[in-house]
This record gives C-alpha cells, sequence and structure tokens, in this order.
C-alpha cells in the first residue's frame, strides 16, 4: 500500500527536477531521492517571495516566463548540485521555456489541465494515501514547503499537477503521432527493449524541442545569462 505515497512525491519531485532531457515521465523509474526532495521544498518555503516578482523575462507563444519564477527555479537546481557556473541560468530557462512551451502547445491541441481536473486527481491522490496508513512522507513534504495540509491538497498540489498532467498528456501525444508515422512501433505490453525506444525516442525529441523553440527576450539583462 505505499505505492501511492511514492506516487505523489515522484509526481512532486518530477515537477521541480524535470529538464525533459534523460527523464521520461511516462516510463520514468528513477528520479531524485527523498532527502533532495525535501531539500527543494525547503527551499521552495524559505524562496515563496521570489514568486511576487513578475516582471517578464521572456515570452514564449502567448505564455511569459517571470523573474521570480526563474529564479527559484534556478535555486532548486542549486539544491540538486547539477549546475555549473556557467549553466546557471540556461539549464533553469531551459525548463521554464519548454513547460511555456507544452502549456501552450496542450491549448492548441485540447489537452489542456483544468484547475478542476487537477483539483480531482489532487482528492483521489490524497484519498489513496491517507487511507493506505503511510502518511509520514507526505507529510514531512508539506511540512518542508511550509504550507498547512489544506493549503498544499487545495492550492499546491492541484497548481503543480497542471504542469505535470500536461506534460503527460503531451509525451503521450508525441508517442501517438511516432506510432501513427511508424517512427514508433505500436507496442502492447512493453520489453526492457521497446521500453529504452521509446525511451530514447523521446530523449531526442526534446533535446532537438529545445533547439528549435522561439522566444521573444523581454528583460536583456538575462541575455548573456540564459545563453
Amino acid at each position: 500500500m505505499k505505492k501511492p505515497i511514492i506516487s505523489m512525491i515522484i509526481l512532486v519531485l518530477l515537477v521541480t527536477f524535470a529538464n525533459y532531457q534523460g527523464l521520461n515521465i511516462v516510463m520514468a523509474t528513477s528520479g531524485p531521492n527523498i532527502e533532495q526532495v525535501l531539500a527543494a521544498a525547503k527551499t521552495i518555503s524559505n524562496n515563496r517571495d521570489l514568486l511576487e516578482d513578475e516582471d517578464i523575462i521572456a515570452i514564449i507563444e502567448d505564455k511569459n516566463i517571470y523573474k521570480g519564477e526563474l529564479e527559484l527555479k534556478k535555486k532548486l537546481y542549486e539544491v540538486t548540485n547539477k549546475l555549473t557556473h556557467q549553466d546557471d541560468y540556461k539549464i533553469p530557462f531551459t525548463q521554464l521555456m519548454v513547460e511555456k512551451y507544452e502549456l501552450a502547445l496542450a491549448e492548441k491541441l485540447g489537452l489542456s489541465v483544468s484547475i478542476e481536473e487537477a483539483q480531482e486527481i489532487a482528492l483521489k491522490e490524497k484519498e489513496l494515501i491517507y487511507s493506505s496508513g503511510e502518511t509520514s512522507a507526505i507529510k514531512m513534504y508539506i511540512d518542508s514547503l511550509g504550507l498547512t495540509e489544506d493549503e498544499y491538497w487545495n492550492e499546491y498540489a492541484p497548481g503543480e499537477l497542471i504542469k505535470y498532467v500536461t506534460h503527460v498528456r503531451i509525451e503521450r501525444h508525441i508517442i501517438e503521432e511516432a506510432v501513427k508515422n511508424k517512427k514508433l512501433p505500436k507496442v502492447e505490453m512493453h520489453t526492457a527493449e521497446t521500453n529504452e525506444l521509446y525511451h530514447q525516442y523521446i530523449d531526442n525529441y526534446y533535446k532537438n524541442l529545445k533547439k528549435q523553440i522561439k522566444y521573444k527576450l523581454v528583460d536583456t539583462d538575462y541575455a548573456e545569462k540564459i545563453k
């Protein structure tokens, strides 16, 4: 009965850390450990005021990248110790760029996630976790975020779920199109070989996507930082 706890923890950490390179959410089996997840939550708690800065840095499609969310994303990447000085802003900016692109694409494809859908998913996940009796991990996570349980389940989790489920839907769309165009084989039950094949296709797709997404830079002070 521990699966619901793991699913929510993985859900949140994927939203927090995923850079859409080398991480296939449909078939992901590994990711940051619980210590990194809790450290990230504490970072969010300590720097939540950054999100009040809504100066626009760049625009992708009709979606804005705000200064505050970029600065917070940079701090979250620092938690994982994956940044070099030269990539301090480039990596988190790229993640936000893909995230905004996916939200815009989902709207065009009719795949958008409504707040009502996200709230319903959060409620079901909460029920699964609490019915299992294994609540210590999620409670530690909520406490590290500096939120009450009501704030987490009613506000924070649905907001993160919109981004997560959007990515899952876009990734599935990519796979469906690849199968339809015979770029991937149709698979009823995955083997290690077909799983790796799908993984590599998604990995390469997002690597190429990052090079192709066009954005309008608004804040030129970030021009060199995000190169």
